[in-house]
């Protein structure tokens, strides 16, 4: 069974909000309107581009607890690592 395999494409919304969060700290979230904001798009672009990164597990969304919003996201730097291997990604 081939395993599948995603990583934004680069220029993309999604791959500029990745790049974003990758450059943050270890540990350190966003809000979806931090980085529209630093990427000048809509906060519903960015979470519309964001899915296959949330779904695939690049990218992780958490709220603060018992809160449904903000959503607060950060990169699981282990995925991405392993997806760049995979794809052959510098």
């Amino acid at each position: 069974m081939t395993e599948h395999v995603y990583f934004p494409r680069p220029g993309s919304v999604a791959y500029r909000a990745l790049s974003l969060l990758e450059a943050q700290p270890n540990g350190h979230r966003l809000t979806a309107g931090a980085m529209a904001g630093e990427l000048g798009v809509s906060g519903a672009t960015l979470l519309s581009s964001m899915e296959q990164a949330l779904a695939y597990g690049l990218v992780v969304r958490s709220t603060p607890r018992g809160q449904e919003r903000p959503g607060m996201f950060h990169v699981d730097r282990e995925a991405c690592a392993r997806a760049r291997r995979s794809l052959q990604i510098s």
